[in-house]
């Protein structure tokens, strides 16, 4: 049936999932004729049209058929190869079959997504490479050293999409600078542990990257995103979290200062059960000024966690980019998203509701979050 399927679709791409089912290779007399396998060996012989591959392997502990001859796959054998995707749980060979593989090395290689303990297990060539996903096993906890992401990241060259899981690391340990000149959209999710230094620096501090466009920051450790924003002028997504720290979201002000290319902006707190935040000043900054307004491009904004926030506020707020006077120089609204669980005053809370119901009413795309 997968032959006359596969027939049946001419010459089309392939994109090729496979869940490694580990245990049943291994307790299986004759695994050569189980169903499954037979199915892979006919995968196997369309391997001239694989664009991508998935292989996700949640037993890795055991060396399977399927992730041996997926390893000794050539450039000749997978010609169209762009995308490959691995996830091995507790694998802990000490020699993986993709340790020696050439894979991971053939030309038309661009995209890879990892999932592992350790990245040694693989060997890329990471300077082909236009698109990384490197990440840890997150779902028990094992995230990746900043020194091996580190050291990963100094070998590509054409980079343009990074998304990586990190563990922060400590304060004592030091890291090489890391230049990415292509890259435009950078995903980092960073883990701390509670006996990690609370100065350690973050890998963004060791990134420069001029051309990036899209930002994603995760983690609860504080960073300070000056000196980085200055030297990557032209983001205009930004994603990250505001901290304990940052009373009146002051310093996250400052930070969004140098950002004067930001259209789409989304900011959450590190930390739920943070205390309230008095917004006042921050969201006035976007609309009035001495010093001029931060991010004066800025259309879609979404703001969460217990926030508290004035009617008088939130009207100049949404008014003075598309009120009967806007500001001048500045983009109109197009999407709004704020939390008002914050405000605690019932009337005043209720308030607020009725003012975005009016401006939703009025063709404003903006929503409050109780």
């Amino acid at each position: 049936m997968a032959s006359t399927w596969f027939e049946r679709a001419g010459g089309l791409d392939l994109t090729v999932s496979i869940a490694d089912c580990t245990n049943m290779y291994a307790v299986c007399e004759d695994s050569r004729s189980h169903p499954s396998a037979i199915l892979f060996d006919t995968l196997l012989s369309y391997s001239t049209r694989w664009k991508e591959l998935r292989f996700d392997s949640r037993f890795g502990n055991v060396r399977s058929a399927p992730m041996i001859r997926i390893a000794a796959l050539t450039a000749v054998e997978v010609p169209l190869l762009q995308s490959v995707s691995f996830r091995l749980d507790d694998c802990l060979h000490q020699n993986p079959p993709l340790h020696h593989s050439g894979l991971l090395k053939i030309p038309t290689l661009k995209c890879v997504k990892l999932e592992a303990r350790h990245m040694d297990m693989f060997t890329v060539d990471w300077a082909n490479l236009t698109s990384i996903t490197l990440r840890g096993i997150l779902d028990i906890d094992e995230w990746l050293s900043k020194s091996d992401i580190t050291r990963i990241l100094q070998k590509t060259k054409c980079l343009v999409f990074c998304d990586i899981a990190v563990h922060l690391g400590d304060l004592q340990e030091h890291y090489p600078n890391i230049s990415l000149p292509c890259l435009k959209t950078l995903i980092v999710n960073e883990k701390t542990c509670s006996s990690a230094t609370s100065g350690a620096p973050s890998i963004i501090d060791l990134i420069t990257a001029p051309l990036l466009e899209i930002l994603e920051m995760h983690g609860q450790a504080f960073v300070n995103y000056t000196d980085f924003f200055k030297r990557s002028p032209h983001i205009w997504k930004l994603s990250f979290p505001y901290f304990d720290k940052d009373k009146s979201l002051t310093d996250t002000m400052e930070f969004l200062s140098h950002c004067p290319s930001l259209a789409v902006l989304s900011l959450w707190p590190s930390d739920w059960n943070m205390d309230t935040d008095d917004a006042n000043i921050f969201l006035r900054a976007f609309v009035e000024g001495d010093a001029g307004v931060i991010c004066p491009r800025l259309q879609e904004f979404q703001l969460t966690g217990m926030i508290d926030l004035s009617l008088q506020t939130l009207l100049l707020f949404l008014e003075g980019k598309q009120g009967d006077i806007p500001t001048l120089n500045v983009s109109p609204w197009k999407k709004v998203i704020i939390d008002i669980s914050g405000i605690k005053d019932t009337e005043a809370r209720q308030q607020v509701v009725d003012f975005v119901f009016q401006k939703r009413a009025a063709g404003l795309n903006i929503r409050a979050k109780e």
